[in-house]
């Protein structure tokens, strides 16, 4: 397995099974959740003990240059997050995210590519609660990605440093 998309899954894992271990003496509550940035959409699952918020997410971006290229990029991460309460009904959130990346190139001329990688950086947001049950929020992230892409014989490596914003909002049962 290619050591760029084993180095971010374990520490995925290593992150999950510590949050997870830290909150085995708290009353679990899970959820659904929706998101969307400038860029992406993205569909999780929270799932809160306490004051810790462990999500996973799957999320999609898609764009398409008439007569140039389509570009697809599919996302797999998870999010580890303290959650503190600042007011009635609303949290802060600080923590970070990772996850891997596969993606497609599809140039008008020329050769398609496929591409994987991973991302990973710190998280800062927050959360407003309607009820129990429902909640909205927004947050903001630092993300370095790093991908290869193969095309052929070719291969190249990319990497990124860059800051995404995201509104949110999650149904808890």
């Amino acid at each position: 397995m290619n050591r760029n998309i084993v180095t971010p899954l374990s520490l995925m894992a290593v992150l999950t099974l510590a949050a997870g271990a830290a909150s085995a003496a708290g009353p679990m509550q899970f959820g659904l959740g929706a998101g969307i940035s400038s860029e992406t959409s993205s569909i999780s699952v929270p799932i809160r003990t306490g004051n810790l918020l462990i999500e996973p997410e799957l999320s999609y971006f898609s764009t398409e240059v008439e007569d140039s290229y389509d570009y697809s990029e599919l996302g797999l991460g998870v999010g580890v997050y303290l959650m503190s309460s600042v007011a009635p009904s609303v949290e802060l959130a600080l923590g970070g995210r990772g996850g891997i990346t596969s993606s497609n190139y599809e140039p008008d001329v020329g050769t398609d590519s496929e591409g994987s990688g991973f991302f990973f950086g710190p998280v800062v947001g927050g959360e407003y609660f309607f009820n129990k049950h429902f909640s909205a929020g927004v947050d903001a992230a630092v993300i370095y990605a790093t991908s290869t892409y193969e095309s052929g014989t070719f291969e190249e490596d990319s990497s990124s440093l860059s800051t995404e914003t995201r509104a949110r909002l999650r149904f808890y049962m």
